[in-house]
C-alpha cells in the first residue's frame, strides 16, 4: 500500500512539472532523475526498494532562460544544462542538502551567493558556473561542432566541419571510443580523447531544401540500372550516390544539378555559389567520367560561367554520343561535345576535355528544360511554356509546339518524347472546360519526334495536399 501510493505522489509530480515532449534522464548511478521544463530542472531522488516508504524528494534549479538539453555527470554529483542562448551552467553537489539522510528539509532558505557562486535564491547547490559557447541554442552541436571541456581546468577540444548539425553524443563502456549521430543520417564513430573519426556509417540523406533557395534546381534522384546506384540531391548542395546492392553510400559530390548519361560513365553537373552580401556569386559547369570498375568519378572539365551570368536550369546526355546540353534561364542552350586524342603517352587515351559545339535559343525565352530523343535524332528544348524540337546534329529548329509546359521526357528506346502540360486557367474549348469541371489539371501528351501532333494523350490531375 505504502508503494502505491508513492509511486501514486511521483506520477502526480512529474505531471505538475512536465509538458509533452519533454526530455528526461536518468544518472549512470540511478539515483537522480530529471526533466527540464522552461526555465527550471526539476531533478528527483530515485527511492529504493528498502526506503519505499520515505518521501519524494525534489529540487528545482533555476535558470534566466529556457533550456534546451541536459546531463548528469557518470560518477559526481554535477549535472550540466544548455539554454537557448547558447549558454552552459555546470551545477556542483546539487542536492546535498535535500537529498542527504537526515539533512535539511527543501525549501529551507540558503540565500549566502557569497558561498554558493552563481546559484539563484535558495537553490540546492554548491556552485553554479556559467559557460559560453555560441548565439544558437545548444543542442549537441547546433553548428556541427563538437566541443569537448575539461571540468577542472576548463580547456576545450574542437571537431570541426562536420558538415551537417550534430543530434545526439553518445558514450561508450570503452573511454577511449564514442559516437555522434548527425541531421543527415549518419553516425561518427570517434577516438576518445583525440577525437579522430575513425569510421562514418550514412543511410539514405534526407531530401534537400534547394528549391526554397532558387528556382529550377533539381530535387529528384536519378537511378543508374547498371550499378545499382541512386543519386540523391541533399543539403549542403550535395549529391549522394548510394549503392542498392550493398546497401551503403558510395560516393558523394557537392553539386545543384546533375544528369548521368545512359550507360552512366558520364556526370554533368552544375555547380551555384551562392552570393555573400551580394559579392561572389559563381555557377561553373563539370564534366565527371567514372572510373575503373566503377569506383566513383573523376574530375574531367570544369567550364566558368556556362550561359554568362544566368544560371544553368537543366543539363542532359546524349544517348549515343559524348555530347551533352545545358539550357538557362538567360534564354539560350548549348550544345557541349568532348574530343579525345590519341597519344602516345603511356599507351593512354588522353581526354581532351569538352567544349561548346553549337548554341541556340528561341526569341530569348527562358529555357527551363530539355531532353533528348531515345535514339538521339531530335533534341526537346522548353522555352518558358513554349515545346521547341530541334536537329542536335545540325542545331536546326524543326518544330514549335505551343502548350504551358511543365516538364520533359524522352522514351530510351525510340524517338519519341513526353510532355507534361498544365491546362489553362480559362479556355474558350468547351472540352478543356469540362475536363477542368472534372477536376483534371493538365494533360500528357506523346509525341513522335518530328510531327507536332501528338500520338496519343492522358488527362492528369494533382493529388490533393
Amino acid at each position: 500500500m505504502v508503494q502505491e501510493k508513492t509511486a501514486k505522489d511521483f506520477h502526480m509530480q512529474l505531471g505538475q512539472h512536465t509538458c509533452k515532449g519533454s526530455l528526461h534522464a536518468i544518472s549512470s548511478s540511478g539515483k537522480f532523475f530529471g526533466i527540464p521544463n522552461n526555465r527550471k530542472l526539476h531533478v528527483w531522488k530515485v527511492i529504493t526498494h528498502d526506503h519505499e516508504a520515505a518521501p519524494i524528494k525534489r529540487i528545482a534549479l533555476h535558470h534566466t532562460k529556457n533550456l534546451t538539453i541536459f546531463a548528469f555527470h557518470p560518477t559526481e554529483r554535477i549535472v550540466a544544462t544548455g539554454d537557448v542562448t547558447g549558454r552552459i551552467m555546470i551545477w556542483r553537489s546539487f542536492g546535498s542538502r535535500t537529498f542527504s539522510i537526515g539533512g535539511l528539509t527543501n525549501g529551507r532558505a540558503m540565500n549566502n551567493e557569497d558561498e554558493r557562486p552563481g546559484v539563484r535564491g535558495d537553490d540546492d547547490a554548491d556552485s553554479c558556473d556559467t559557460w559560453h559557447w555560441h548565439s544558437t541554442e545548444v543542442k549537441c552541436g547546433k553548428e556541427g561542432v563538437l566541443m569537448v571541456w575539461q571540468l577542472d581546468t576548463r580547456k576545450k577540444k574542437f571537431l570541426l566541419r562536420i558538415r551537417s548539425p550534430l543530434l545526439y553524443f553518445t558514450t561508450s563502456l570503452d573511454p577511449s571510443l564514442s559516437s555522434v549521430s548527425c541531421a543527415d543520417n549518419r553516425i561518427h564513430l570517434l577516438k576518445m580523447p583525440s577525437m579522430q573519426i575513425f569510421k562514418s556509417i550514412s543511410g539514405i540523406k534526407l531530401p534537400c531544401s534547394f528549391l526554397e533557395i532558387s528556382e529550377g534546381l533539381c530535387s529528384r534522384f536519378i537511378f543508374d540500372q547498371t550499378t545499382g546506384l541512386v543519386a540523391f540531391p541533399t543539403e549542403n548542395y550535395r549529391i549522394q550516390f548510394y549503392s542498392l546492392f550493398d546497401d551503403r553510400e558510395d560516393f558523394e559530390v557537392l553539386v545543384t544539378l546533375m544528369a548521368l548519361s545512359p550507360d552512366g560513365s558520364m556526370m554533368n553537373a552544375a555547380e551555384t555559389k551562392l552570393p555573400e552580401e551580394g559579392l561572389g556569386g559563381l555557377v561553373c559547369l563539370k564534366f565527371w567520367t567514372s572510373g575503373p570498375q566503377s569506383k566513383g568519378f573523376s574530375l574531367s572539365t570544369i567550364i566558368y560561367e556556362p550561359h554568362r551570368d544566368a544560371g544553368v536550369s537543366a543539363v542532359a546526355f546524349h544517348p549515343a554520343r559524348h555530347m551533352a546540353v545545358s539550357s538557362s534561364y538567360g534564354g539560350d542552350f548549348k550544345i557541349w561535345a568532348r574530343s579525345h586524342e590519341l597519344q602516345q603517352r603511356e599507351q593512354m587515351l588522353v581526354n581532351r576535355g569538352w567544349t561548346r559545339h553549337a548554341l541556340g535559343s528561341y526569341k530569348k525565352k527562358p529555357m527551363t528544360a530539355t531532353a533528348f530523343s531515345g535514339d538521339g535524332s531530335v533534341q526537346a528544348i522548353a522555352a518558358k511554356t513554349i515545346i521547341t524540337i530541334w536537329d542536335p546534329e545540325k542545331n536546326v529548329l524543326v518544330a514549335v509546339i505551343i502548350e504551358t509546359l511543365e516538364t520533359v521526357a524522352c522514351a530510351m528506346d525510340v524517338s519519341y518524347f513526353a510532355v507534361l502540360a498544365l491546362l489553362p486557367q480559362s479556355s474558350k474549348c468547351a472540352e478543356l472546360t469540362e475536363t477542368k469541371r472534372d477536376g483534371r489539371d493538365g494533360v500528357i501528351l506523346l509525341f513522335k519526334a518530328g510531327e507536332p501532333i501528338p500520338v496519343t494523350t492522358w488527362s492528369v490531375k494533382k493529388p490533393f495536399e
